[in-house]
Formats: structure tokens, C-alpha cells, sequence
């Protein structure tokens, strides 16, 4: 599988109930960083969208899904 540093975060970041928009301003890069990071996270998890790679990535211990409320 072999997922980069950067994938793994913006799934911890999706574990945690954010958007893409939230995750790039957490991260300091583009929407479209954030969105390529997961596209290519998805491929190399063997699933085609963002609820799958959560899935998947629960399933092999990579997040642990905990909702995260800003006040």
C-alpha cells in the first residue's frame, strides 16, 4: 500500500469530520492539494471514494474516527 505522510494526514483530518477546505487551511496547502492527496490515497487503499478510504483505513488501524467540534 505505502501511503505518504501527506495522504495519511488528510485522512486523519477526514477521521475527524473535516472538508476539504478545512483540511487544506489545517495543512497549509490548495483544496486541490488536499483533493489530489486523497485521489491518490484512494487508488493506493483500492477504493473509489472518501467514504471507502475512511473505511479502509479504519479497517487497517491507519485513523480512529473521532468527530472534532470547533467552537
Amino acid at each position: 500500500m505505502g501511503l505518504a505522510p501527506r495522504q495519511i494526514h488528510v485522512l486523519q483530518y477526514l477521521a475527524q469530520g473535516m472538508s476539504n477546505r478545512e483540511i487544506a487551511k489545517k495543512m497549509i496547502v490548495s483544496e486541490g492539494s488536499v483533493k489530489a492527496y486523497l485521489a491518490d490515497a484512494c487508488t493506493k487503499l483500492g477504493v473509489r471514494d472518501r467514504v471507502q478510504a475512511l473505511i479502509r483505513a479504519y479497517e487497517l488501524g491507519i485513523v480512529s474516527p473521532r468527530l472534532v467540534v470547533e467552537q
